[in-house]
């Protein structure tokens, strides 16, 4: 039965065929391989491939609010070329489009149509909620002056708020009457259309029988000597603390600044103001806080630096939302060998003239101690502006490394790294030190002039070290001192212009992000510029 069937299809093949000198088609062909890539929110770009060599031209049809029903054309468009763009688009939006080809043959159909659906990407018009913008009780956000909105909806438990004409035109809107420490997700509204959304936590406002209130003139030395309470919270209104000598930590501790105003600055007179003088603790904490010395010789805690300080173990120490100014020498410093604070972190903070004296080279965080005092350190979402010699020195006594892990992320530098020597030496970004494992990992972060006096480096360390650096840029003016042993860059995409170009006005402490062309302005640095 199968082998008639092969005989006649072979017979049947071998017969002569008429010569086929034309094809007509009542209508022409469709075009194939239809795809929409949304750039933007409100742009996107269809595009097609030709089957139909008598093709004139294309017609495209956009419908928006339905999947392939185009009961709403918004737009018709028609093309000679394969693709189209699509403009005036509505964010997070279902669009339907679809395309036919048009014939050179007189009396030829148009093609069917061939359509898909898409939906258009998120708009933005907010801008980042800053820390500035964030009270126990309300958040402020910004947005677009002059944008076409009618309303925010704020979620949980606020709904709709309807804008006025004046906060639409200056981009502005305070919250008010908000939970303290809760999340709050804000999204802003043309009529039904989405046109950005941000988050944000209210703050905190601590209180209960372990909470410590002082107000400027009330004593802040006998509130942290005072042993009555463990983990304990003092609260400082706005306004000034300062004290004398040298003042000892003896518990776990949090030192918390009014989250609604100005940040309650503590005046540091002595040139070691802090001891962890202490054999475990768990955290020390500082919140909302201006750390200020102004001393040429100043640290902040400076641990073994006499026959009398105790060894200190602590887990963690951390400053949130600090400003820390005029440190001449270190923020943090170990000299002697069983120092130990398992995690120092720093997040949200600006950091100011540290680490300049005259003559000496103490990095800002700084260990000279033969042992691991410093396993991790974590810097996030913070500018460092003006701190020189190294910026961190993890290398330990005799080349031992003092750290195992370091992250940053999301930082802003300037004027950091450069040698306090009368004749310049070797200063590193981070010297972790010639001997041991350290693991490294720098995230979108914005690397600024360094000082720019010769022989600034980058990061020292030894061959079992790993550095995974990723979303970084540098300006023209960080310009490290090459070929030095065991050190390595920092891989970081360059930036075609100087600090001048990429920032309003950095000499003054403005890091907002002037360039609009900037490829990491939505990503890089400290997020308080963006």
């Amino acid at each position: 039965m199968y082998f008639v069937a092969l005989v006649a299809l072979f017979t049947a093949c071998n017969e002569p065929m008429d010569e086929i000198t034309s094809t007509d088609y009542p209508r022409a062909f469709s075009p194939i391989g239809l795809t929409v890539a949304p750039a933007t929110y409100d742009v996107a770009t269809v595009s097609w491939k030709k089957i139909d060599d008598n093709a004139r031209s294309y017609v495209i049809e956009l419908s928006r609010g339905d999947s392939l029903l185009f009961n709403n054309i918004v737009a018709t468009y028609e093309t000679e070329s394969l693709s189209q763009t699509l403009t005036g688009l509505l964010s997070e939006t279902r669009y339907s489009v679809r395309v036919k080809t048009k014939s050179f043959l007189e009396g030829q159909e148009d093609s069917k149509w061939y359509g898909l659906a898409f939906r258009t990407n998120a708009e933005q018009i907010f801008n980042s909620v800053t820390n500035d913008d964030i009270k126990t009780g309300q958040i402020t956000v910004h947005w677009t002056p002059n944008s076409t909105v009618t309303h925010l909806a704020v979620s949980p438990g606020i709904g709709d708020v309807i804008l006025t004409a004046e906060e639409k035109a200056a981009g502005v809107k305070t919250l008010t009457g908000l939970s303290p420490v809760t999340l709050y997700t804000i999204s802003i509204y043309n009529g039904d259309i989405k046109r950005g959304t941000v988050t944000a936590t209210t703050k905190w406002r601590p209180s209960g029988a372990n909470v410590v209130e002082l107000t400027p003139g009330g004593d802040f030395a006998a509130a942290v000597q005072d042993a009555a309470n463990a983990d304990k919270i003092i609260y400082l209104a706005a306004g000034s603390y300062a004290w004398d000598g040298r003042l000892k930590f003896v518990k776990n501790i949090t030192v918390y600044g009014d989250p609604d105003g100005e940040r309650p600055t503590l005046v540091m007179s002595d040139s070691e103001p802090l001891k962890l003088d202490l054999l475990t603790a768990d955290y020390i904490h500082f919140e909302n806080v201006a750390l200020v010395a102004n001393r040429e010789d100043g640290y902040f805690i400076n641990q073994g630096s006499s026959a009398t300080d105790h060894i200190c173990s602590v887990k963690r120490l951390s400053f949130e939302n600090c400003r820390i100014n005029g440190l001449g020498r270190s923020l943090v410093r170990a000299q002697v060998a069983g120092e130990r604070i398992d995690t120092i972190r720093i997040n949200n903070c600006l950091i100011e003239n540290c680490s300049r004296q005259a003559g000496q080279n103490y990095a800002l965080i700084q260990c000279t101690a033969a042992t691991e005092a410093f396993p991790n350190i974590i810097l996030t979402n913070t500018t460092v502006n003006h701190s020189y010699s190294n910026f961190l020195n993890l290398a330990g006594g005799a080349g031992q490394p003092s750290g195992k892990n370091l992250l940053i992320e999301n930082c802003t530098f300037y004027k950091t790294v450069g040698s306090n020597s009368a004749t310049p030496d070797n200063r590193f970004f981070v010297d972790g030190g010639t001997n041991g494992p350290l693991s490294i990992t720098i995230r979108n972060c914005i690397l600024g002039s360094v000082r720019g006096v010769g022989n600034e480096c980058g990061i020292r360390m030894h061959a079992d070290a790993t550095l995974s650096a990723t979303g970084n840029y540098r300006t023209t003016d960080w310009v490290l001192t090459s070929g030095v042993a065991n050190t390595s860059e920092i891989p970081a995409t360059a930036y075609s212009g100087s600090c001048a170009n990429l920032f309003v006005n950095p000499d003054n402490g403005d890091f907002h992000i002037k360039d609009a062309n900037f490829a990491g302005k939505a990503t890089a640095g400290d997020p308080r510029w963006r």
